[in-house]
């Protein structure tokens, strides 16, 4: 009975410990050229959200609308591909409980490149965006190495519009 329960007990410890580490954050360090290789369909915009420093145990979570497009943590960030069309772009708080998120006024996507939102902290640990040009946000995200592994939520299909669909 007691080498059963050391054997339970070392296959509970194994498995709490292959589950910690740093959750929804890869090392992967990609470049915003990568980012433009990804099969891009046309009419698709990349959106990118990143966050240079910041307190690690708070977290950003960037939002296009209602749905999530990744989890920021300081040094990191997270793409989305939005329709060429008026995306409303905000990020919350993740932590004990989810802040309401601060929104961005909508904007208006006109067959632009790329659009960048830098994820800035306050001393109280809130969060707010600002949108950055393309060009000052692709010097920026070369030193940011790491992607937000979180499942992006904000999927467009951009082949559809409203008035194809019968």
């Amino acid at each position: 009975m007691a080498e059963f329960k050391i054997i339970f007990t070392t296959i509970i410890m194994l498995v709490i410990v292959g589950c910690s580490g740093t959750q929804g954050v890869s090392n992967e360090v990609v470049l915003f050229e990568k980012i433009q290789k990804n099969d891009l369909k046309s009419g698709d915009v990349n959106v990118i959200f990143y966050r240079a420093e910041g307190n690690k145990n708070n977290v950003a979570v960037a939002k296009i609308g209602e749905r999530v497009a990744g989890s920021i943590l300081p040094n990191s960030y997270a793409h989305s591909k939005v329709c060429m069309d008026t995306i409303h772009p905000g990020v919350a708080q993740r932590g004990g409980k989810i802040a309401v998120t601060k929104y961005l006024q909508p904007i208006d996507v006109n067959d632009t490149e790329c659009m960048f939102f830098k994820v800035n902290e306050a001393n109280d640990g809130s969060f707010s965006l600002s949108r950055v040009s393309c060009d000052a946000g692709k010097k920026e995200i070369d030193t940011i190495n790491r992607k937000s592994n979180i499942i992006n939520r904000n999927l467009p299909d951009c082949k559809v519009s409203i008035g194809e669909k019968k």
